[in-house]
């Protein structure tokens, strides 16, 4: 489900604001990776679970099945 972004203060955002943080990602026991090709090979791989992807619409058609 692709949900439109207005504000970088959107709600479902904080994993994003904390890159500057990575300690706060991994106490939650998440990572980023950013990139076209890591995301498209993470996706392929099926190892981890997605919880969402930032992405301009170039990248989401790209990445659309």
């Amino acid at each position: 489900m692709l949900i439109p972004v207005d504000s970088l203060d959107a709600a479902g955002l904080d994993d994003y604001r904390d890159l500057a943080h990575p300690g706060r990602l991994a106490d939650r026991s998440r990572f980023v990776v950013e990139g076209r090709l890591v995301v498209e090979h993470l996706i392929r791989l099926g190892t981890y679970r997605l919880r969402s992807l930032l992405l301009t619409d170039a990248a989401a058609a790209a990445l659309a099945p």
